[in-house]
């Protein structure tokens, strides 16, 4: 499809970017000759209502958010057009020449730390700006950071900026992008400037490593990591970072909010700080800005490997070669002055017998000094005896073993358990039996983190089903997917408020069908006053008239009466497929101030349905559903009573009365 020519007034030259929300353009405004980029909107036919409106909400919202401020480093919004004559939504902004943080980085140019300084410093200054201005970006990355040929970073993309005065915040809570979000963000709680600052840290992490302090194999694991890991240690990819360094990293990656930068100008006068201490340092030293791992440094020996070993084996031969010398001389000079007085008294003999002692006695004294020298040798050498070269050689499953404990320290079992597995294969038999309990506790933790990821996704699905409901008016739907996340995580802030919406609902839909059903009901018919009739005498005695026959439509009354020796879980109650009744339950006691214990307990509800012939079906949701099924006929106008029980073990019993 080829480009168009105009947008509104304003004159198409390229396109430059294109994503799933539209396209960017760089345009000409003619009436003040500036070039500026157009981005549009544009979805694909066939989207929902809904989602078509809350994309375009979004698009609108980062004009408002943006237009709202004005400062060096965050781009310009100029102009918004809702709909152009070509019925294309756009606003022009600012046209940056440069790139981004997030190109650079796949550049194999290092970045030293006064560049990274300078850019989060300006980064952080565009954000210490939005705040005061009560705009939060929630998208800080470095794919959002332009930057420009000479090197001023401009911050971008407001499209999921929070503003004070926007209602627009329960959908948000759930964008952004997964490996920059802080945790409060992915737990879907409210989030104010400071998930600004933990993005801000990640991004300032990936400058100084390359790599995300927080990473997985798929969104849940990321999100698990960023709300419950620590941060992979930046020593891991860069070795040792300064200790000033390492601590902005970890206050500015902190959990809890309240531990974090509290400011986002504090993280970059700390940042700062820590490089003109580091280049000062340098410049004294005449060493690199940021010191990796020395050669010098004790903990880096040259031990790793038949290369490494290799190594030290010819250094320790020529360091004891020196010591060898040395002690040689004195022994060599004994041997001279021995040997020549033994050739003397050779020459000066006079019997064969005697010199045959004299040729012993050297013999004997060449065969000391020979195993004087073997013994030197072997005291004085620094590489290990030959049995423990022999005994390394066979000690291979220990790099592997050490990585599984590295591993598991550092909370990643499933890696863990496969460097142990790996251990396993070259151990010898007696080393068997310990590594194998490690990879089976390896093991277990990994699928013990497996269900806990689950879990988490289970609670975000369900977080976004409620609200999706609960956004279009299906109070229960958005009921039921509160109460899956509470059944899963009591506590869950957000939860509880969907619920308490979804309830508000239900109760407003009630009272709104039982103000039409009265509406609905015929107005009683007022008859005249008679005259009363000239009383007559009775002459007998007549039989009262038989009750009026009952409605076949009028409906049935149903008192459900539940009792539970579980004390937590979900009873639901379906008639034919409809459902008539969904009651979470937990039975709880006080026993103290702000504390309580689980008992067994129960409650009655009434529900009313039509008359008939019907299929009952009782679930009740505890650690696995148990379900039972019961088939009925009630009579117009009965009321019936139907008791469930649940027993200690989860066995359900029901009764139709």
């Amino acid at each position: 499809m080829s480009n168009p020519t105009r947008l509104d007034r304003y004159q198409i030259v390229d396109q430059i970017g294109k994503g799933a929300m539209g396209v960017v353009y760089l345009a000409k405004d003619p009436l003040i000759g500036r070039l500026v980029a157009l981005k549009t909107f544009h979805l694909p036919d066939g989207m929902e209502e809904k989602q078509f409106r809350q994309a375009r909400n979004r698009f609108l919202r980062e004009a408002q958010s943006a237009g709202i401020l004005s400062h060096p480093n965050i781009v310009t919004i100029h102009d918004v057009v809702e709909k152009s004559a070509e019925g294309v939504t756009f606003f022009a902004m600012e046209y940056v020449r440069g790139t981004n943080l997030k190109q650079m980085l796949r550049s194999e140019d290092p970045l030293d730390l006064p560049t990274i300084t300078d850019i989060i410093w300006q980064v952080a200054e565009a954000l210490q700006y939005a705040h005061s201005k009560g705009v939060v970006h929630r998208d800080i990355k470095p794919a959002n950071i332009l930057i420009t040929a000479d090197r001023r970073a401009k911050l971008t993309d407001f499209g999921i900026a929070r503003l004070h005065t926007s209602d627009l915040t329960l959908h948000g809570q759930l964008l952004g992008t997964p490996n920059y979000m802080a945790p409060e963000q992915v737990r879907g709680k409210e989030v104010d400037h400071r998930a600004d600052i933990f993005s801000l840290g990640v991004v300032l992490y990936e400058l100084l490593t390359r790599h995300k302090p927080f990473q997985g194999d798929h969104l849940t694991v990321v999100t698990h990591n960023i709300v419950n890991e620590a941060p992979t240690p930046p020593e891991e990819y860069v070795g040792r970072l300064p200790a000033e360094l390492s601590e902005v990293l970890d206050k500015a990656l902190a959990k809890d909010p309240n531990q974090r930068y509290q400011r986002v100008g504090a993280l970059a006068r700390d940042l700062k700080a820590v490089c003109d201490t580091i280049v000062e340092r340098a410049s004294l030293n005449d060493t690199q800005e940021v010191e990796l791992a020395s050669k010098d440094d004790p903990k880096v020996l040259p031990s790793a490997g038949w290369q490494g070993r290799l190594a030290s084996f010819f250094a320790g031969a020529r360091r004891g070669g020196a010591k060898l010398l040395a002690g040689l001389r004195p022994a060599g000079a004994a041997l001279s002055t021995a040997a020549s007085a033994a050739l003397g008294r050779l020459k000066g003999g006079k019997s064969a017998p005697r010199r045959l002692a004299v040729i012993a006695g050297l013999a004997l004294l060449v065969a000391l000094f020979a195993s004087w020298l073997v013994l030197r040798v072997i005291d004085q050498r620094e590489m290990p005896p030959i049995e423990d070269l022999e005994a390394e050689r066979t000690m291979a499953y220990l790099e592997p073993l050490k990585e599984g404990h590295r591993r598991l320290n550092d909370g990643k079992p499933a890696a863990a358990a496969r460097a142990f597995a790996l251990a396993g294969q070259r151990a010898p038999a007696d080393r068997l039996h310990g590594i194998e309990a490690l990879r089976l506790k390896a093991e277990r933790l990994a699928k013990a983190e497996e269900r806990s990821l689950r879990r988490v996704a289970d609670i975000e699905s369900s977080l976004i089903v409620a609200s999706d409901a609960l956004e279009e008016k299906r109070f229960a739907e958005a009921a039921e997917g509160a109460e899956i996340v509470l059944a899963l995580e009591p506590e869950h802030e957000e939860a509880l408020q969907l619920l308490a919406a979804a309830q508000q609902g239900l109760r407003r839909s009630a009272r709104r069908q039982l103000r039409a059903e009265r509406k609905r009901q015929p107005e009683p018919v007022r008859q005249e006053q008679e005259a009363a009739p000239t009383p007559r005498p009775v002459t007998a005695v007549k039989e009262p008239p038989p009750p009026p026959p009952i409605d076949p439509n009028t409906p049935a009354t149903m008192t459900i009466d539940f009792y539970s020796q579980v004390p937590q879980g979900v009873l639901t109650v379906y008639s034919d497929g409809r459902q008539l009744l969904r009651e979470p339950f937990r039975f709880t006691k006080k026993t103290g101030f702000l504390r309580s214990k689980k008992i067994p307990g129960g409650f009655v509800r009434t529900v009313t349905l039509p008359a008939g012939a019907m299929t009952l079906k009782i679930y009740v949701a505890l650690d696995r559903t148990h379900n039972e099924t019961l088939r009925t006929e009630l009579l117009p106008g009965s009321v019936v009573n139907l008791e469930v029980r649940v027993a200690a073990g989860g066995g359900l019993s029901i009764s139709l009365r």
